[in-house]
């Protein structure tokens, strides 16, 4: 949906269709990205010290 959002605002703007093909033009710029894992119900990011090793969320409990 956002993406849609994107290419309707910036008509002479190319997107990539794919992840992947986003994915390649962001390492042909020398750009990096990291993968940080989210809760399913999207209450928080497993990311941080105090985050990173947990396997379930905080707050509703779900697997991560």
């Amino acid at each position: 949906m956002h993406l849609d959002f994107l290419k309707d605002a910036f008509e002479h703007v190319e997107f990539p269709n794919l992840f992947y093909e986003a994915k390649n033009v962001i390492t042909k710029l020398g750009l990096n990205y990291i993968k940080i894992p989210a809760c399913p119900e999207d209450y928080m990011l497993y990311w941080g010290e105090d985050n990173e090793s947990l396997e379930e969320c905080k707050w509703c409990k779900t697997s991560k």
